[in-house]
């Protein structure tokens, strides 16, 4: 009507000030451009298209909570193609949790035609990493989940998610990490997809697919680079709350060269100074393993566990672990006091060392530095 097309003149002119007020002020103006709009979305040049978003989030700001509830799902119902086209993320989180709904359930009516229609993979992955931007903070969990088995049903299951299918799905929280654990369940899915998916879930901090996981991390057939980044993953997330109960699952690791270092760091973050003895006593002297690490993993887990840590470190100056012993003495240099002096001085002397390690340094320099380090601290 004629006040449809005075208001689509003005938006494409850019004159959306004028629309705007006109539209807030009179309820039945909104309803009409509402209805409007779309056909200035539609196709339109990206300046054109710029001033109807422009139009839209203006209404948007400036109605009540219970005006701009009723007209979330009226816009959700049209926005869904256009969105995932052009990614309107902040119009879609500026109409709310009231647009997500309808938005998703367009699904059987075509507006979900962006995610199933033939193009490259990566083009689909990113319109599902679009979607799932604004349905993860704000859609219920039944609607999660929905998008999450979309995603997963439209890639074949003999080829890998694209990255940002895999993005996806780890910003659906714990719905989208439950696909996400499946798909690491699956032996057969492709070994390169499966190794990447911890570092998903990792970045988005969920630990809602830890105990789902757990079999894989279990299995001593499986991919060792798989089963490594698990460990870094449970190492970014996992709390003594979360993943305590897990620690028997990860102490065999210690022994293994390659996530040594991985396991120790979560062994002591998980439990506590209750680790600490198995830790100086079966950690892998790994090939990669370098003084920088060693230093941060006193630093982080074993230096903050203050007196608690003193009979461990006690016990593994005596023991046979190598890079134990590196360990406890430089603990020890940090938090020892004059009762752990005369054990070092005893050390002095021991010049063996590992060939295989990055850093020329031996039990007894390492236990030389240590006594110097208390003696300094007590003359303070």
């Amino acid at each position: 009507d004629v006040r449809c097309d005075a208001a689509i003149t003005l938006v494409i002119g850019g004159d959306t000030a004028q629309v705007i007020a006109a539209a807030t002020g009179d309820a039945r103006v909104s309803k009409d451009l509402l209805i409007c709009l779309p056909a200035v979305l539609k196709g339109a040049e990206v300046e054109k298209h710029t001033h109807a978003v422009a139009v839209l989030s203006g209404i948007m700001e400036k109605l009540d909570a219970a005006a701009k509830d009723a007209l979330a799902g009226t816009v959700g119902k049209w926005i869904m193609d256009d969105f995932l086209r052009r990614f309107q993320k902040d119009l879609v989180l500026k109409l709310g949790a009231g647009a997500i709904e309808p938005m998703v359930a367009e699904q059987k009516s075509g507006a979900f035609k962006a995610l199933t229609r033939r193009e490259r993979d990566a083009e689909k992955g990113r319109a599902m990493r679009n979607l799932a931007l604004v349905v993860g903070p704000l859609a219920k969990p039944a609607t999660r989940a929905q998008v999450a088995a979309k995603i997963v049903a439209d890639f074949p299951k003999t080829a890998p998610l694209p990255q940002p299918a895999i993005e996806a799905l780890a910003e659906l929280k714990a719905e989208g990490a439950a696909e996400l654990a499946k798909l690491m369940l699956d032996t057969k899915a492709d070994l390169a997809m499966r190794r990447e998916i911890p570092a998903a879930l990792a970045f988005k901090g969920d630990s809602t697919a830890i105990p789902k996981i757990m079999p894989v991390l279990r299995d001593n057939n499986e991919d060792v680079y798989v089963r490594g980044n698990i460990l870094l993953y449970m190492n970014e997330v996992c709390t003594k709350a979360t993943c305590g109960a897990f620690a028997d699952s990860i102490y065999p690791f210690l022994k293994d060269e390659y996530p040594s270092i991985a396991s120790a760091n979560l062994l002591l973050k998980i439990v506590g100074a209750g680790a600490l003895e198995r830790v100086l006593k079966d950690i892998a002297p790994a090939q990669a393993l370098s003084g920088g690490e060693v230093n941060k993993l006193v630093d982080d887990r074993i230096v903050p566990l203050g007196e608690k840590a003193l009979p461990s470190l006690a016990k593994a100056l005596r023991g046979r672990n190598w890079i134990g012993k590196v360990l406890a003495i430089r603990a020890l240099g940090k938090i020892g006091g004059t009762g752990e002096v005369g054990a070092l001085m005893k050390l002095r002397g021991d010049k063996h060392r590992a060939e295989n390690w990055k850093d020329e340094t031996s039990i007894g320099t390492e236990a030389t530095r240590a006594v110097k380090a208390i003696q300094e601290r007590r003359a303070r």
